[in-house]
């Protein structure tokens, strides 16, 4: 609803018209009320004034590109269904290509894997090593000796037959050194000798079988042990309160019935409870 502008007359005439005192009173304060809904309405309808402008002027521009669309169809005499024959011919002949590709790539790859089987069929028995690798020839009694061999061609990388591992490379001297005091590589090496002196040991087998066989989990720690030993210490503490108990018991019985014998009363032996079972389920 649009509200229009309240002149001067106007409010005088409402004034005069207003008999009583009271609604001359409250029309006079409602006065700046009806003021400010006047200028926010005079707001929102400039602005929506500008909204239907944007609005009209978009629709005039679509409809004047549908009416240059249609003429140029009209002057030109093209078919929509023919330009859609056109596009779905398009589509096929590209997945045909696409298609034909693909399987040309495939033939491509079948002989390249039959040219490499052909080639691994003659060539099996040749044990084919990556370069960078050396060949592994150490005894075990090169490996009591000294367990520090060449891991690759590169100089600085050694490695330790006793201790295993991707990471345990030592580029250093002083890391090789600092590695054999290691208390980790003195215990593995115990181990080592302990499964190499054992009998019925082939002593030409590669020692890094003997390293994978004489490998045993680690030793607990000292705070494992420690728990270890005080559970069984509570443990034999139990059962023997639980002894005790019973011995108590035993002779507290026995002389309650001496003392009965004594006056002349017979006491009878409590009955044993009976443990119930368990059911299985």
């Amino acid at each position: 609803m649009r509200l229009l502008p309240v002149s001067r007359s106007s409010l005088q005439l409402l004034l005069r018209l207003s008999s009583s005192p009271s609604s001359r009173f409250t029309l006079v304060h409602s006065l700046p009320n009806l003021a400010r809904h006047a200028f926010y309405c005079r707001r929102n309808l400039a602005m929506l004034e500008r909204v239907e402008k944007r609005v009209f002027s978009t629709a005039a521009e679509q409809q004047e590109e549908l009416g240059l669309e249609e003429e140029m169809k009209e002057v030109t005499g093209v078919d929509e269904a023919a330009t859609e024959r056109d596009n779905d011919s398009d589509l096929e002949s590209g997945l045909a290509s696409e298609g034909d590709s693909d399987e040309s790539a495939n033939a491509k790859k079948q002989k390249a894997t039959e040219d490499e089987d052909g080639e691994g069929g003659k060539g099996d028995d040749i044990d084919v090593m990556p370069p960078s690798t050396v060949p592994f020839t150490m005894t075990i009694a090169d490996v009591l000796s000294n367990p520090i061999y060449l891991y690759s061609l590169d100089p600085k990388k050694h490695a330790c037959v006793v201790c295993p591992g991707p990471k345990k490379l030592f580029k250093t001297q002083e890391r090789i050194n600092v590695h054999l005091q290691s208390s980790g590589h003195n215990r593995r090496l115990r181990r080592f000798v302990e499964a190499a002196g054992q009998p019925g040991v082939d002593q030409n087998v590669d020692p890094r079988a003997i390293v994978t066989r004489a490998y045993v989990a680690p030793p607990p720690s000292l705070k494992h042990q420690k728990i270890a030993a005080i559970r069984a210490a509570n443990k034999e503490k139990k059962l023997r309160q639980l002894q005790e108990k019973k011995k108590y018991r035993a002779e507290k019985q026995q002389r309650l019935i001496l003392e009965a014998a004594e006056r002349g009363e017979e006491i009878k032996p409590k009955a044993q409870k009976k443990k119930k079972k368990k059911k299985q389920k």
